[in-house]
Parts: C-alpha cells; sequence; structure tokens
C-alpha cells in the first residue's frame, strides 16, 4: 500500500486541502494504520506547539545577523567585478556564510539538490565526505568572523576568464585553508561539464589561495565547502549586436560556506 507523504498529512491536519482531496485522505486514514500513527504524531506536535509562548528574536540580534551576511557577499564579489565579464552583465551571485546554522541549512539543502539534479550517487558522496570527514571541533562564534576571500590577483586568471567564453560546468570541493589563505587540500565531491575548464579553474584556486578567514582580530584555518556552476546564456539578436566580438555570456554562480574550525 502507498503511504502519504508528511507535506498530505500535514496539509490535511491544517484544513488546507480542497474538500475533493480531504475526502481523499480521509478514506486513505481509514485504511492505512502506518498514516494514522503517522498524522496522531503531527497533531500531538502540533497542540504542543500551539501552546507555547509566542516570541520574536530581539530586534539587536535579527540585525547583526542580517549585517554580517550583507557584509560576507560584499566580501566575496571581487571575482564578479567586471573582469571576467567585458559585457558588463550580472555575471552571478556569490554568498559566503559564516554562521553555522546557516552553514548547516546550506548543507542539507545542497544535499537534497545534488539528488534531484544529478542522482542518488553525488549527493550520497557528499554526505559521505560530510559524515566521515575528521575535522577538529568547530570553533564558537563569540567574535565576528570573516570567510576566505578571493586574491585580487586571481581575479584576471585566465581559468576565470574562460566563462566569459560559455565554458560550461560544474563542481563540489571541500577544501581545508589554512592561517595563510593556502589550500592544504582539495578533495572535488562531485564535477560535470567542461573538464579542462573545471581543472584550470580548481588549479587556479590551488595555486593563488585565498585570503585567509579572520575570527576577531585573529587569521584562523578552516574547511570550506565551494560550490562552482557556470551556464551559457545565449542573447536575443538586438542583445547579441551590443555585446563585443558578438560571444554569448555566461551565467556564473559561486556559492560557498565556510566551516571555521580550531587550528
Amino acid at each position: 500500500m502507498l503511504h502519504l507523504r508528511t507535506s498530505v498529512l500535514s496539509a490535511h491536519h491544517d484544513g488546507e486541502l480542497s474538500a475533493t482531496a480531504t475526502a481523499r485522505v480521509d478514506g486513505h486514514l481509514r485504511d492505512c494504520e502506518r498514516c494514522v500513527s503517522e498524522y496522531e504524531e503531527l497533531s500531538s506536535a502540533a497542540n504542543a506547539v500551539r501552546h507555547l509562548r509566542n516570541m520574536r528574536a530581539p530586534q539587536a540580534l535579527a540585525s547583526r545577523i542580517r549585517e554580517q551576511i550583507d557584509a560576507e557577499e560584499r566580501g566575496m564579489v571581487p571575482v564578479l567585478r567586471g573582469e571576467i565579464m567585458r559585457a558588463k552583465q550580472p555575471s552571478g551571485f556569490v554568498s559566503a556564510l559564516g554562521l553555522g546554522t546557516l552553514a548547516t541549512t546550506f548543507l542539507i539543502g545542497l544535499v537534497v539538490l545534488l539528488d534531484q539534479q544529478y542522482g542518488e550517487q553525488a549527493a550520497r558522496s557528499l554526505t559521505t565526505a560530510i559524515l566521515e570527514s575528521t575535522l577538529p571541533e568547530p570553533v564558537l562564534l563569540h567574535e565576528v568572523m570573516s570567510s576566505p576571500r578571493f586574491r585580487e590577483s586571481s581575479v584576471g586568471h585566465s581559468a576565470f576568464a574562460d566563462v566569459e567564453f560559455g565554458k560550461e560546468g560544474t563542481f563540489l570541493t571541500m577544501a581545508s585553508i589554512d592561517r595563510n589563505g593556502m589550500v592544504q587540500a582539495l578533495d572535488v565531491i562531485y564535477s560535470s561539464g567542461d573538464e579542462e575548464m573545471l581543472t584550470r579553474t580548481l588549479e587556479a584556486v590551488r595555486s593563488s589561495g585565498f585570503e585567509p578567514a579572520r575570527l576577531g582580530d585573529k587569521t584562523i584555518s578552516v574547511n570550506f565547502l565551494y560550490f562552482f556552476t557556470t551556464t551559457e546564456v545565449r542573447p536575443g539578436e538586438r542583445l547579441l549586436s551590443t555585446i563585443s566580438n558578438g560571444r554569448w555570456l555566461s551565467a556564473a554562480n559561486f556559492c560557498c560556506t565556510v566551516l571555521p574550525t580550531l587550528a
């Protein structure tokens, strides 16, 4: 017998289903003990939460989190200053999140994304790499932390310039960055697309390193989850006439999550 998804049971409990869907769920619950049990657990949890006092996070805390996220995003933008895309089109989005809860959310979401887009094997590889890695104890973020930045010298590197010519590729890596910003370990968890371009990009990252991460005034070593993807974008005829040499554009996305660790 097929079982109902938790999201369907939750929507039924909250009265969000149509009359027809509600009748079907009721009919299924009459014949399925497993779904009835799960539905009762959802009801118990909802009733318990309903009696909790509604509390809001302090405004000062919310503001500090927002400011830190904005600062991290601005800190990674040197790669996207128009050096790659001479047509001066937005080339992508970079975010480096230094907050533990956001990093955890990203990791979970990335596993789901890989499982949906690239299959179970890629998602399993990421999960295994995270669970089996012998990482040092996490740093308690009692101070403001800044994540590693691309060095200015790496922006004009030929590997990054490949994005300009419509190269397509995706890779996910786990790197260890020391106090000096140098790459000590670089494990490729998943890759696809233009292998030559990806290889050159990885070598550029490995050789140029990063501006080191900082916790307060001190440089620290970090474990660095780095996701890169670039997709060819073909403009229409009108836009094509405004682009030098008639090149196609590429949308490059750099997404970085930093897991701070003790040196």
